[in-house]
């Protein structure tokens, strides 16, 4: 027996030497330590059940580059036994136990390894199983061994780690908890929960590891895939006027808040409307050097969402004494709808991430600003830990406008198409800026043909994304909105001086058609630099019972996200009379209508025609009534010479003092005349007479011409 196992290391020993076998390592000064820990799986950890017995061998290639290529050899041969095999590992880890490697000195993973743990406050513990981890993800043939330990408890962890890197088990144990340094840096990934194998228990920073075996000038640069300087910001407060509470208020808490932990807010709405421009514009505002969470690799590979969530904690960490600095987590729709995650754990917030994420937003040291596009699939328990949601949507025509000439200032177009462009609702500021990327390239074009280009790539994006396009064939001669030629009791003139302070108030405009009640809410909303969000009765009704009541509070929730004037026009058909009505459906509408305006803070008008036919509880709801009237003399007058002249006409005295006379006539039938303007022509006065004659025969209560005197 004695002689037999005198032979066996003596086959070994000649073996080892002509098989060269060697460990694919990124530094190969690793190999001796990484072979120690495999030998010592093997052994110790109980790896030879699956890779050595009973009858054949597993993954030949790990006991080539091991140098135990002879085992390989015997099974070929035939002769193969466990036995001999387990007493031919045992023979090389006692050979190597002799002289227990140690991880090389001055290698640039030591330096990096070192560097990162003062920054980011590891132990030396810490950074003794941060090395492991990153050389099991380095050599595949230690992952494959670790996989073949099969399903792994946190405690099997600990030991294993204890064993391999000689440490007490009591201080893995510690350096392993979800509140340590290791467990929340973001190098490293533990999910308690999974009961699977080790490659699904550890998981370290994507490519983390090609990164710490190079040398750095900046050491920072082993993070740029994953954290990034932030880009410089565009815009200025000034384009953000439409959301300036929600900019002062974030200014003063952020200014109050250094130093605290836990400081998170959410910015959501639809695409381009300017959400991470405005991070990138506060953090300019406040002095604060911002940093962004990376969104792909430097070969542009998309990260994961849980790559995504790894770096967002690196950077909180890397960043925690960094007492100016801001951090930015864009499109983190992504993140929690993550594929990777839906298949692993069957949804996004499943097997504890929810509480995960919870944690983050609990102890995160620097203040961050997470931008979606939509916020559906983000748990509620989730989003009510931010300290403050802001909704950003499109800005109103002002800022719209001020936006346009930001980015087509040195591109040849004129005030009246940026005017143009700027009633468009849904132009979105990411659309505009590319739009003038374009542009700007179309050298040697005459205005009119640029300003015809740029429309057509911006309707082009609003087409793809659904939206509404560009307001076109509008008349470009047409009345200006005048509160002096609105005939209303009480007088509205300054009603947008008013609400400009209080910003709050409920408005019943009622009256003939075309008396300038839809209009007026139209010339209220601009004049406050508000969103007009205009609804009908068509917008709100459903054959379905029940459904009329929701589409109600959704129209009252908007208006009040987007801080927009609030007009719903046909008013009548929800706060009807309901002494009349007839179903109980029609009660129900009449009452969910009223209990919504109680209740709203913002600015409603409803509009109506037949103020008669309103429910006596609807006029307790509003804080004026205001009649829209016929026009009156005077006012006709100051209208009609204003068609005049913008049709270019002379003044003739007996048309404008025949005009006067007219009864039932509204700034309604001036914009219906300029409209018929532009297919048939009015060139005298006489012609723009009749034409506005025509409009009052045609009411119901106009069939015979009735002149005032007679």
């Amino acid at each position: 027996m004695k002689q037999q196992e005198n032979d066996l290391e003596l086959d070994f020993d000649v073996f080892h030497q002509v098989q060269n076998g060697s460990l694919p390592l990124t530094d190969n000064a690793y190999s001796q330590l990484v072979e120690h820990w495999i030998l010592r799986l093997l052994l110790d950890m109980g790896a030879h059940k699956s890779m050595l017995f009973p009858t054949h061998i597993r993954d030949d290639e790990v006991f080539v580059a091991i140098g135990l290529g002879m085992i390989c050899q015997q099974e070929q041969s035939g002769e193969y036994d466990h036995r001999t095999a387990i007493k031919l590992v045992a023979t090389r880890y006692s050979e190597i136990a002799k002289r227990p490697p140690k991880p090389p000195r001055k290698r640039p993973l030591e330096t990096n390894l070192q560097w990162l743990g003062k920054r980011l406050g590891l132990s030396e513990t810490d950074v003794t199983i941060l090395r492991f981890i990153v050389l099991s993800e380095d050599c595949e043939h230690l992952r494959t061994v670790l996989e073949h330990l099969g399903p792994l408890s946190l405690q099997t962890i600990q030991r294993l780690l204890a064993l391999l890197l000689n440490l007490p088990e009591v201080t893995v144990a510690a350096a392993l908890r979800p509140d340590s340094a290791l467990a929340t840096c973001g190098l490293v990934r533990i999910d308690y929960d999974f009961k699977g194998s080790y490659r699904g228990k550890i998981d370290l920073l994507r490519r983390l590891s090609d990164q710490l075996f190079n040398s750095h000038s900046d050491p920072m640069h082993m993070l740029r895939e994953r954290v990034v300087p932030g880009k410089t910001a565009k815009l200025s407060p000034d384009d953000y006027h439409h959301v300036r509470d929600d900019f002062s208020l974030l200014k003063r808490y952020l200014e109050a808040s250094k130093g605290k932990e836990g400081i998170n807010f959410l910015i959501y709405g639809p695409p381009g409307t300017g959400k991470t421009e405005f991070v990138r514009m506060l953090a300019a505002a406040l002095g604060l050097t911002l940093f962004e969470v990376a969104t792909q690799d430097r070969d542009s590979s998309p990260l994961s969402g849980r790559q995504r969530l790894l770096a967002f904690r690196l950077a909180e960490q890397m960043l925690r004494s960094e007492a100016e600095a801001l951090v930015l987590f864009d499109e983190i729709e992504d993140v929690f709808r993550d594929p990777e995650d839906a298949e692993k754990h069957g949804n996004g917030n499943a097997a504890g991430r929810k509480a995960w994420i919870n944690q983050l937003l609990e102890t995160n040291p620097v203040p961050a600003f997470w931008v979606s596009n939509a916020i559906h699939a983000i748990d509620k328990a989730v989003i009510r830990r931010f300290d403050y949601v802001l909704h950003l949507e499109n800005p109103p025509r002002e800022i719209r406008a001020k936006i346009l000439r930001h980015y087509f200032d040195r591109i040849p177009v004129s005030d009246g198409w940026i005017k143009q462009l700027s009633e468009c609702e849904r132009l979105a500021p990411a659309v505009v800026e590319r739009t003038a990327k374009v542009a700007a390239s179309l050298e040697g074009m005459q205005s009119h043909e640029v300003e015809r280009a740029a429309s057509r790539i911006i309707s082009g994006s609003l087409k793809a994304m659904e939206l509404p396009p560009i307001n076109r064939g509008r008349c470009q001669t047409t009345t200006e909105y005048r509160l002096d030629c609105l005939n209303t009791d009480p007088s509205v003139e300054s009603m947008a001086e008013q609400l400009a302070k209080t910003e709050q108030g409920r408005f019943c405009l009622y009256g003939p058609p075309g008396t300038g009640k839809t209009a007026f809410g139209r010339y209220l909303a601009q004049a406050l630099g508000k969103r007009l969000l205009v609804k009908r009765a068509s917008d709100l009704l459903s054959p379905y019972v029940g459904v009329a009541e929701k589409n109600m509070a959704s129209m009252f929730a908007e208006a009040a996200d987007e801080r927009a004037v609030l007009l719903l026009d046909e008013a009548d058909t929800f706060l009807q009379d309901r002494s009349t009505a007839v179903r109980s459906w029609e009660i129900s509408q009449v009452n969910e209508m009223l209990t919504q305006i109680e209740q709203y803070g913002g600015i409603f008008i409803a509009s109506t025609n037949l103020m008669g036919s309103l429910d006596s509880a609807t006029l307790r709801r509003f804080d004026l009534k205001i009649r829209f009237d016929w026009m009156k003399p005077e006012q006709i007058e100051r209208l009609f010479d204003d068609a005049l002249r913008q049709f270019g006409i002379a003044p003739d005295a007996d048309s404008t003092g025949r005009a006067r006379i007219l009864t039932m006539l509204t700034p309604g039938d001036f914009a219906n005349v300029f409209r018929q303007a532009r297919l048939s022509r009015i060139d005298s006065a006489q012609i723009l007479l009749r034409r506005l004659e025509a409009e009052v025969q045609a009411k119901p209560q106009g069939k015979q011409l009735r002149r005032i005197g007679f």
